[in-house]
């Protein structure tokens, strides 16, 4: 049974690199689960789309296959930015193409000063802010630059949230994002892994597990 499994798993990876689509997606997640009857399935449609979507987040927390930038003007005076809504977690930014280091706030504390409000010096860095922001207005999920007056052009690479698949024709991570092409087959494995976790099959969930 094992070795059939992997043979099946073989042959469906020889055209991986080649975008996948939700439907087609589905259409892996049923073969591995055995749940192709289209009179009496066990899983629904609805079902297999979470899982697959579940498995898009987690592969992209351990690839870090969207990431984005985002541009902006730092005005002088000004304490913090919002930050986009699909961030997870900034990983570069730069300053008028000068890289900028992130900081924490013992950072700044243990300069002895009234570092918030300090609106004179060089930019010694940049802090992430996930509580309630000190701007009206600013979202929650908010970035400031030491000192306040920061002045040019903020450029900052971060990993995004990916779309979620909803229709038929959605691709995972993004349709113009085709180097994670060869990794599309994958989220099908993780999915499987999940439904046979479901079925209390620990024995053939471990095996799609390994191949994720």
């Amino acid at each position: 049974m094992i070795w059939a499994l992997f043979l099946l798993l073989g042959l469906l990876q020889a055209t991986d690199c080649e975008a996948l689509t939700l439907a087609d997606l589905l259409t892996r997640t049923r073969v591995y689960l055995k749940d192709t009857s289209t009179t009496r399935q066990r899983f629904s449609d609805s079902q297999l789309t979470n899982l697959l979507n579940d498995a898009v987040q987690d592969a992209n927390l351990r690839t870090f296959a969207v990431v984005t930038t985002t541009r902006f003007a730092l005005i002088s005076g000004t304490t913090e930015y919002s930050l986009p809504t699909d961030n997870i977690a900034v990983l570069r930014v730069t300053i008028n193409h000068v890289p900028t280091p992130e900081r924490t706030f013992s950072f700044f504390d243990d300069r002895g000063d009234d570092w918030v409000v300090r609106s004179t010096g060089s930019v010694e860095g940049y802090y992430v802010r996930t509580s309630s922001s000190l701007v009206a207005g600013v979202l929650r999920e908010s970035m400031g630059f030491f000192p306040r007056s920061a002045t040019g052009g903020a450029h900052v690479d971060y990993l995004a949230q990916p779309a979620t698949l909803a229709d038929a024709t959605d691709v995972p991570f993004g349709s113009d994002n085709k180097r994670r092409n060869p990794f599309h087959h994958i989220l099908a494995y993780r999915a499987a892994y999940m439904g046979y976790l479901t079925m209390g099959d620990l024995d053939t969930a471990v095996t799609f597990y390994k191949n994720y």
